[in-house]
């Protein structure tokens, strides 16, 4: 697949770092490909990791570091990663993408957790100093 998404985390320095809290590690960026459904102009990715019972590393990058940048049909553009809180809209969204593939469907009844829905939208740049 030729559409992606990557985001980066960078490594706190030990001072910002609680030493009881775990914490992700990303010293490079990752780009990870995504399946994708757009609602309007954003798109939206879904951290299915295939049914299993812990959502993808990539969900938890995106909830510490929600900047990312995506590629999609030969452009790259800066976004902000925003989980789906709301149940009806989130159940909206991931019907949708599996009505495109249904294999999205399986991946429900294979976990017990519920599988996040993300939305990826386009941050416009602002005016030029």
């Amino acid at each position: 697949m030729d559409d992606l998404i990557s985001s980066r985390l960078v490594r706190p320095s030990s001072s910002e770092r609680p030493s009881t809290r775990p914490w992700i590690v990303h010293v490079q960026p990752r780009t990870t490909p995504l399946a994708y459904t757009r609602d309007g102009s954003a798109y939206v990715v879904i951290a299915s990791k295939g049914g299993a019972p812990s959502h993808p590393a990539w969900y938890h990058n995106l909830l510490a570091t929600p900047a990312v940048t995506v590629e999609v049909d030969g452009q790259a553009f800066p976004a902000v990663a925003r989980p789906v809180v709301d149940s009806a809209e989130r159940r909206r969204l991931y019907d949708a993408q599996a009505q495109v593939m249904p294999g999205f469907r399986d991946y429900e009844a294979r976990t017990e957790r519920v599988i996040p829905v993300i939305r990826l939208e386009r941050v416009e740049a602002g005016p030029q100093a």
